[in-house]
């Protein structure tokens, strides 16, 4: 059974059941257990049907786990797409959400790929896929004012993940409706001391900051440039600065005033600074150079000179830790980010695939099954990495994931179908 059964071994899998009391009160041919590794096979082999799937797991899948009463002669001859429908039904989504939760860790090690001194960069991100147009869907994951226009609906997910090894250590489900940063919110106690946290501009408020200064994690997050962060303390022979983040829920303090007043960055020069109530925070800022692009009339692209940006990061870390130079560096490995999100999409779900599922419930199951497969085709990246002394980042995705997958086909099907013959209740 390979990286599922080291990442998610049968007592692992059945001590979930438990607690999510989803063990079964009779003998069924599809016991819970073996519809857990069912679903995460499903999630392997995104191209191929219920039956093809199950036909295409090894013996030695099931063989390896231990045998009890529920699991005696499961053959694939009586099985058929319905029952596997049904039982994935039975099965429903906290199972695979709890297996998660319980597996979901940093992998990289302290030093190592990922790290930035003692401290391991993560990073906040979302992503959208589509889903089936069934009317279930439709109903729960388009919005009110698009459910009867074309497109398929979406479900949302948000994640925190390893900036070193790709691997999600947090995330969060919804209906493509539901903003990245409610989100978010849920997971900001999933940062911890020692991590490093990196976010685009469409994530930061004052208030998400505030908590998330409170888990002792550091922070770089970029913010809108229309944030007011009036100059209290240059650094760095002008390269950062030290501003306040006025506390919305303070109303009649001097910063907002001045902001009300004036909607500028710059308070007036004969300002109090023991007025100026709020978090002390450090400030990035920095221009960006990029191409500008000019569509030809072949459709063809040309460049013509360069345009760029300005970046504005709000940060946690003290400038003799990282300098300006080194927290905008930093800010460019939220793009691994990107990369995680291109792994399970075209990588793992396939290029133009929707997901297979016709109702909610059972998209979050199939989603949950994709983060737990996702995380098993990072640590056998990890794992590679180790051996050859190498960045998990130059280890394939797509040749792990083929790795997983011959593991678990198979071409000779005859000792998979025993007899159902003399099978007894516990």
């Amino acid at each position: 059974m390979g990286v599922l059964a080291h990442l998610y071994p049968p007592s692992l899998v059945d001590s979930v059941l438990k607690d999510c009391n989803a063990r079964e009160e009779r003998v069924r041919d599809l016991p819970h257990r073996l519809v857990v590794y069912f679903v995460l096979a499903c999630a392997l082999f995104m191209d191929r049907g219920y039956r093809l799937v199950w036909d295409s797991i090894n013996v030695s899948l099931w063989k390896s786990l231990p045998r009890s009463s529920e699991d005696l002669d499961v053959g694939s001859s009586s099985v058929t797409g319905p029952a596997l429908t049904k039982a994935r039904q039975r099965l429903g989504k906290d199972p695979l959400e709890e297996l998660f939760r319980r597996t979901a860790n940093p992998l990289a090690e302290e030093g190592g790929p990922g790290f930035i001194g003692d401290l391991r960069v993560v990073s906040f991100d979302g992503k959208t896929l589509p889903v089936p147009d069934s009317r279930l869907n439709r109903e729960h994951f388009s919005s009110q004012s698009h459910k009867e226009t074309a497109g398929y609906p979406s479900v949302r997910v948000v994640s925190l993940v390893e900036s070193g090894t790709h691997a999600t250590i947090d995330a969060r489900i919804g209906p493509a409706s539901t903003s990245e940063q409610k989100l978010v919110d849920d997971m900001i106690p999933s940062l911890k001391q020692g991590m490093l946290c990196l976010a685009d501009r469409s994530f930061p408020s004052i208030d998400r900051f505030l908590r998330a200064m409170e888990t002792r994690a550091q922070l770089a997050w970029r913010v809108r440039n229309d944030w007011i962060l009036p100059v209290v303390d240059v650094l760095e022979q002008g390269k950062s600065y030290m501003s306040v983040l006025v506390d919305p829920k303070k109303k009649h303090n001097y910063a907002r005033r001045q902001i009300q007043r004036k909607r500028t960055g710059n308070l007036p020069s004969d300002y109090d600074p023991k007025e100026l109530v709020g978090t002390p925070i450090r400030v990035v800022e920095a221009w960006v150079d990029k191409p500008r692009e000019y569509p030809t009339s072949d459709n063809k692209k040309d460049w013509h000179g360069a345009s760029g940006e300005l970046i504005r990061i709000i940060t946690t870390v003290d400038p003799e830790i990282l300098t300006a130079e080194e927290v905008v560096a930093l800010y460019a490995q939220r793009w691994e980010h990107e990369t995680a999100f291109s792994y399970l999409g075209p990588s793992l779900v396939g290029k133009d695939r929707i997901l297979r599922s016709q109702s909610p419930d059972m998209v979050y199951q199939e989603m949950w099954a994709l983060l737990l497969v996702y995380n098993a085709v990072c640590t056998t990246m990890k794992s590679v990495a180790e051996l050859h002394n190498a960045d998990p980042d130059r280890a394939s995705f797509k040749t792990a994931a083929v790795h997983i997958r011959n593991h678990l086909g198979a071409d000779s099907r005859g000792d998979f179908s025993p007899s159902s013959q003399g099978r007894q209740a516990p």
